[in-house]
């Protein structure tokens, strides 16, 4: 199984199967450059998060929470919210869980509030968990943490947050790894999982192939 940051909550995700899934796209080279992608999910409606090239028409797309199930992989959905308003700000969110390759991923996508008891529930067994960290459009460090430590998946990747000193908008990582105990910067957008994961809430800082 690989796994790459493109940037903000973007990941391009093979497995070993041979299937090609791609969440929250956004317009950038990355994307335009990509083909054969099985599965397109999509987090969010907003323009910046559901960018679909020509490239990508023929792929399938995964926006509600009928979620997928074939031979090789599931994709399961929990409905959430885009902001602490239960929708009313931003409106709604959508978690992804993929299973495949005796993997569990979730992909929180731009959650904006702290989970219930029934989606934590849902998030048992996690080996890799993708979680917005930058705060004001999504939950902040502080928030990120207390559901990694609810989740308690074996490896953390933080995502959509600020890359780029001229945008303020949102927080750096550095706003979230205080909280963490165990964090390891990854000079590469990838990351190659073939084996069981024995450790937990570890924290891989990957370098996007593409920045904000």
């Amino acid at each position: 199984m690989e796994i790459t940051w493109v940037g903000k909550s973007c990941f391009f995700i093979k497995t070993s199967m041979g299937k090609r899934i791609l969440t929250d796209p956004f317009k950038c080279d990355y994307v335009d450059s990509l083909n054969n992608v099985s599965y397109i999910t999509l987090s969010h409606n907003h323009f910046n998060n559901d960018y679909m090239p020509e490239n990508l028409k023929e792929s399938t797309i995964i926006q509600n929470s009928d979620g997928l199930s074939s031979k090789d992989i599931s994709i399961d959905c929990i409905e959430s919210f885009h902001d602490e308003y239960a929708g009313k700000k931003r409106g709604v969110n959508r978690i992804f869980i993929f299973n495949f390759d005796n993997f569990r991923i979730a992909h929180l996508g731009h959650l904006g509030h702290l989970l219930d008891s029934d989606s934590l529930k849902i998030l048992e067994n996690i080996n890799i968990l993708c979680i917005p960290v930058g705060g004001n459009f999504t939950i902040d460090g502080h928030h990120a943490s207390t559901i990694c430590n609810q989740i308690n998946a074996n490896i953390v990747i933080p995502m959509n947050y600020n890359l780029n000193i001229n945008l303020s908008m949102i927080d750096g990582v550095d706003k979230f790894i205080p909280y963490m105990s165990n964090t390891k910067k990854i000079d590469s957008d990838t990351i190659i999982l073939n084996d069981f994961i024995s450790y937990k809430n570890q924290v891989l800082l990957l370098t996007p192939s593409t920045y904000l």
